[in-house]
Parts: structure tokens; sequence; C-alpha cells
């Protein structure tokens, strides 16, 4: 494909664009039923109300503001104004190839350098844009792939958007899945047509952008968000003061998720805030990178999953501690997309305290891609941010335990009040609002909740209740106003009639000597002897060895059994390759399960059974040949 002309060979078709409601009814709030409104939505008179009123602001009301980019050998600064010239471009580039508002087009840009002119582009032509993430490799079908090509067939084959380096890879997809209709547009290669600057006069309730679901359990549905969505989301940052107009953000995680396009990069436009952004390994692979951009460029507001602040309290025990950090600055870090745990942060915080970090940093929320993100927030440091409840009241009305009770117990953080312009709610399965302090199915109702499931009658009919709230999937209880999550619906393992959360046991697990952090993995699978589950549990060694590390095998079963009283079926090292994780990084359990289930993990059970020196457990439909 050249790249010196403008290009126009191969039209796209054009689908109607889907909307969403222009209102919703607010419920009142009760103090005694587990039903929580939060403050209505602050808007100022310069507000936009959709994101291509915020793109063309930016450049003449924040013209020194922009985006960066920061890698390995990267530090690349781009205004908002120069940003729009280059969208302009990009656009032109578009609708030359006839592409139109309700189109849709796949972005996989690992150049975050050309990802942001896209993105921008697409926003301002009314073209429909899903980011999906670069693989490891392209030689071989991944997990990845098979996202964007389900994208790709679900969207009606719609041209993929990518970078010049990347152009031969996506190529090579047509062979790899036999779909020789696949098209590919490199952003250099549109960004050679001339401007174009008729913006496409985008309505609030208008889609703005598509994000797909992890599919841990499937095809991954995708999610539709509207400008609405996007921009209420940004001004109810800035009401609970999560990130000022004129700050600087860091974001490190990958852009097919839902947090770093919607929290970040475009609220960022909305705001008038400096965004900077680098690729996810370069985080990942060294974490106090993390520590290094926050100091070097000033940053006052970043985030990241819970698993990474593990990572950063882990690298600091063992590695470098004097860097000269000047972490004072940074207002607010915030830990959100998967599990909160009180330990880890508690750790984080005593190893970033010297460099100017403390618990009036740390703000937890809770929010998915179908809320647009946020719909509540909590400050660590504020009273009620961890709670202690006794195991023994799991079952009903749940009991705080006192300061030196040795009984049971679980630790909770919670995820505050509902954030303005949403409500939330447990319920029942029947959708009875609950009382608080009982654990039930977290509901939430907002304009910024998702219009539905593109294309999906049948997973929105399971999303939402017959009086219009979001079924999040998460089970939760209400303290004192605010939600408590306790765990996904798909991650309690229920042992013998006892309720056990997956995260409480892999937080034992990860303490442990020989255990990767945050590479541990709990699982419940079948046990037809007892008509119950069987925990199964998965981890990373710390040291890699093709040999079998017993010794840490056993401090799993120990530790288990000592700290949480539970006899672990069976106990698995795996490789760190081999351990299936979200590119946000959450762990994808049910993705274990189904390995075992398969009979994969058949031989490394037998293994591990022969060198305890006991009898295997596991039942014989966990051995039966993966191709049944």
């Amino acid at each position: 494909m050249g790249s010196e002309r403008c290009i126009r060979d191969r039209a796209v078709a054009v689908p109607p664009p889907r909307s969403a409601p222009d209102h919703i009814t607010w419920p009142a709030t009760s103090s005694r039923q587990s039903l929580v409104a939060g403050p209505p939505l602050s808007r100022l008179p310069a507000d936009p109300h959709t994101l291509t009123e915020a793109i063309t602001a930016a450049a003449e009301r924040f013209p020194g503001r922009g985006v960066r980019a920061v890698s390995w050998d990267t530090d690349t600064f781009i205004t908002y104004p120069e940003l729009l010239a280059r969208a302009r471009r990009v656009l032109g580039g578009m609708r030359a190839q006839g592409m139109r508002p309700g189109s849709y087009a796949i972005l996989l840009v690992p150049r975050l350098t050309d990802y942001f002119p896209a993105v921008w582009a697409c926003l301002l032509g009314g073209i429909t844009c899903v980011t999906v993430t670069a693989p490891p490799s392209f030689d071989a079908r991944h997990p990845v792939l098979d996202k964007l090509m389900h994208a790709w067939r679900a969207l009606g084959r719609p041209p993929v958007i990518t970078d010049d380096a990347t152009v031969d890879a996506v190529a090579g997809l047509r062979d790899l899945y036999g779909e020789p209709g696949l098209t590919w547009l490199s952003v250099a290669e549109l960004e050679i047509c001339p401007a174009d600057g008729d913006v496409h006069p985008a309505d609030p309730a208008d889609v703005a952008v598509l994000a797909l679901s992890s599919g841990s359990t499937g095809q991954p549905k995708i999610i539709q968000v509207t400008h609405r969505a996007i921009v209420e989301n940004a001004l109810s940052a800035r009401q609970v003061d999560l990130i000022r107009p004129g700050e600087t953000s860091f974001n490190w995680l990958p852009f097919d998720h839902v947090a770093p396009l919607v929290m970040y990069l475009l609220r960022d436009v909305v705001l008038g805030c400096d965004s900077i952004h680098a690729p996810t390994g370069y985080i990942a692979e060294q974490p106090l990178r993390w520590l290094d951009v926050l100091s070097k460029h000033r940053v006052h507001h970043t985030w990241s999953a819970n698993f990474a602040y593990r990572l950063v309290a882990d690298a600091l025990r063992d590695g470098r501690q004097d860097a000269g950090w000047e972490l004072s600055g940074v207002r607010t870090m915030l830990n959100a997309g998967e599990q909160c745990l009180p330990s880890v942060m508690r750790d984080f915080v005593a190893r970033v305290r010297p460099y100017g970090i403390s618990e009036r940093t740390i703000v937890h929320m809770w929010g998915m891609a179908e809320t647009a993100t946020g719909a509540t927030c909590k400050f660590f440091a504020q009273e009620g941010s961890v709670l202690r409840i006794l195991k023994s009241s799991l079952d009903g009305t749940l009991r705080a335990a006192e300061p030196d009770d040795e009984s049971p117990c679980l630790e909770f953080m919670s995820m505050g009040p509902a954030a303005p312009g949403a409500a939330v709610r447990v319920a029942d399965d029947g959708g009875r609002v609950l009382p608080e302090g009982v654990i039930g199915r977290f509901q939430v109702r907002s304009s910024r909740v998702t219009p539905g499931y593109l294309d999906n009658a049948a997973a929105n009919a399971e999303a939402f209740t017959a009086d219009g709230w979001f079924d999040t999937g998460d089970l939760a209880f209400v303290m004192d106003g605010e939600v408590v999550i306790s765990g996904r619906a798909k991650e309690l393992i229920v042992i013998n009639g006892d309720k056990h959360y997956c995260h409480e046991i892999e937080d034992v697990v990860s303490e442990l000597d020989g255990v990767s952090p945050g590479l541990v993995a709990a699982c419940g699978v079948p046990d037809p002897a007892t008509g119950s589950e069987a925990l199964a549990i998965f981890f990373v060694p710390s040291a890699p060895t093709t040999d079998l590390p017993l010794d840490t095998v056993e401090r799993v079963h120990r530790a288990v059994a000592e700290r949480l009283r539970l006899a672990a079926a069976h106990v698995l090292p795996i490789a760190e390759a081999a351990f299936p994780r979200t590119t946000s990084g959450k762990i994808q359990r049910a993705a274990l399960v189904r390995r075992v289930e398969s009979g994969e993990y058949a031989t490394l059970i037998r293994s591990v059974a022969a060198a305890r020196g006991t009898a295997t457990t596991a039942p014989d439909c966990l051995f039966r040949p993966a191709w049944h």
C-alpha cells in the first residue's frame, strides 16, 4: 500500500449510529436500605457537552497543554493545537476512504504518537472506533488477536487503522485467520491527505467509542460509550477532586482498557489537563519507572490496578530505594480496575512515604466500561475506608469485628458513596433492594451507563433489570451509605458449603517466598465426589526453573491450611507466559478452570501429586482428553 498519495480505493459501509437515552429518573436515597444516590453533577458554563466540542475548543482554550508519549527512547509532547491539526489530516484520509459518520474503525496503533490523532480524527468525524492492543507476537493466533477478529466481523469488517511499523503484521492476519477481506490503513498514509475541517455535529447521546469486554467466559461483548458519558465522567472527576483543571496526569495501562481512554486521554482534554502516557511494557518490566515518570514530569494524578502497587512495593523492598524521587506533588493516586486490597496499599504507602506520598494521596474507585468508569469514589485516608468483617456473618447481616477480636475476619476497602450523577443499589436475585450490611448484586443507574451492548439482545436482557438498573456482576454491600465490593459473583468459591473469595486466598499466597507477587490465581474446580468445588491454586514461581518447586508447593498448602483453614486440592506452578491476565492485569480465572476441565493440566496434577507422595485427588472429569 503506497504512502505517497491520498488513498481512495476502498469504501466502507455506513451503519446507522446508536444512541443512549437522554435522561434517567433518580431514586430517593434510603439510609436503611442499600440504595444511595450521589449529588447532582456540577456543570460550568464553559463545559462542553460532547467530545467534539471539547476537542475543537481545547486548541483555543488550552493552547499550551497537550499529550506526551514517554517510552524507552521517546519523550514527545504534542500540544492540543498540533494534535487537532494532525487529527484533521487523518480525518481527511478517512473520508477519502469513504468513512462517514456512523462508520466503524478498529484501532491497533502501538505507536502512541499516532494513536492520539487517530482517536481524535474518529471523534471529529463521527466514526465510532474500538481500540485493540497489540499482542506479543503476530506469528500465531493469540487471545488479543481473537478479540480483534471478533470485533472486525461483528462490526461489519471495517478497516483496521494501524501505524507504519505494524502494517505488515496486520496484513499477515489475512492468512493467519483465513480472512482475505481484511483491510488496513496506516495513520501515516491517512495523514498525507488534505486536512478536513468539517466536524461532525455529535449529539451527547451519540456513541463516541466502543470497548470490548474481557471475554473471559466467551466471546467479548461490544460496549457502547456515549459522548455524554465521557464528558460527565470528566466533570464528576473534577467535582470529587480526583483531578483539577490544568494538572498533569500519567497513565501506562493499555488503551483497550476503558480507563486510559475515557479517564485519561479524553477526560484530560475536557478539563484542560496535560496527559502523559507510556506503553505498558515500559513500566511493567521495571515498575520503579512509574515513580521516575511521576517525579520527572511533576505529575499530579496517576492510576493503576491493585497488582501494580504490589509490584512497586516489592521492587522498593528488593531493589533501589534512593533514586532522589520528589513525589510530594503527586496529589492523587487511583487504585481501580480489580479488587483493592488494604494490605497491599498499606505496604505501598509505607514504601513510598519517604518520597512524599501518604495515605491522603490514595483514592479507590469502582467503575467499569459499562459505566464509563467511576461510579463511586473514596479517599484512603478518610474514616471508614477499611472494614474488618467477621467471616461468620457473611451469610446474613454483616458484623464488624472489634479491634481486639481475633475471630476469622475479612478486610474490605470501601469504594465510597455514589459519584456525582450516579445512583447505586444492592439487590437480591429478584431485584429487591437489600438492607444495609447484606451482600447482594451491585447495580448502577446513571446517564453514564452504556445504552447497551451492540447488537446483543441476550446480553442486554441479562445486564439490565426490568426497572432500568445495570447489573454489574459484582457482589457488594452498603455500609453507612458507602459501597463495599466483596468480589465478582463469578469469583466466589463455595467449598463444603462455605464461601471464600478468590482474592482473599491469592493475597495470602502472594506473600510467600518462592511465589511471584500478583501472579497467583485461586479457582474453584468441580469436585463430583462432594458435589461442591475443590480449590485449585495456580502460581508463578519467583525464580524460573525447569524443576518442580516442591518446597514452594508445600509452603502454599501449609499457608492456606493454617491461615485460612482450607485444604487445597491442587497447587500448581505454571510459567508466567501461561498465566492468563487481561491487558490491564486482571486475572482470568475462568481460563484456568477451562484448562483444568479440558485435561490440559492432567500431567502436571499427577506430577505434583507424585512428588508430594500423595494420591491425586483430581476427579476423572479433570483428566478427560482435551479434544472431547
